[in-house]
C-alpha cells in the first residue's frame, strides 16, 4: 500500500489514477497531521509526501516518521517543485529516502515507486 500525503486535490487525483491503473493500492491524506496518523495506523509500504502543506509541513512529517522505531524503515519520497541539487541533499539529510519533481511524469513516478517497493504491487 502506498500512502500519498498532499494538500492538492488535483495532484492526489493524478497520483491515484496513475498508480491504481498499474495495480497499486493508494490511500490519500490531505494534510500532514492526517497523513502522520495514517502512517501510524496503516504502516504503508511507501509514503509519497508533499513538502509544502499548510499546518504540518512535509519536513515535520518525515522527521516524526523517521524518529519512530516502528515507522522509520518506511521509505518516504519527497514531492518537490525544486530541482536544485543542494535542496536534494537537504531532503536526504532530514530523512527523505528519495525525491520526485512535482508534478511527476508517469515514468518517473513508476520508476521511484518500483525502486522503493521492490515487493511489487502493494
Amino acid at each position: 500500500m502506498i500512502l500519498h500525503i498532499d494538500d492538492s486535490a488535483e495532484i492526489r487525483e493524478l497520483i491515484h489514477r496513475v498508480l491504481s491503473s498499474y495495480g497499486y493500492h493508494v490511500v490519500h491524506a490531505e494534510d500532514g497531521l492526517n497523513g502522520l496518523n495514517l502512517v501510524s495506523q496503516l504502516k504503508p509500504d511507501l509514503v509519497l509526501l508533499d513538502l509544502q502543506m499548510p499546518g504540518m509541513s512535509g519536513f515535520d512529517v518525515v522527521k516524526q516518521i523517521k524518529a519512530n522505531p516502528e515507522l522509520g524503515q518506511i521509505p518516504v519520497i519527497a514531492f518537490t517543485g525544486s530541482v536544485v541539487p543542494d535542496d536534494h541533499a537537504q531532503l536526504l539529510a532530514v530523512g527523505f529516502d528519495d525525491f520526485l519533481a512535482k508534478p511527476p511524469s508517469i515514468s518517473d513516478l513508476l520508476k521511484i515507486v518500483r525502486f522503493h517497493d521492490p515487493g511489487g504491487l502493494s
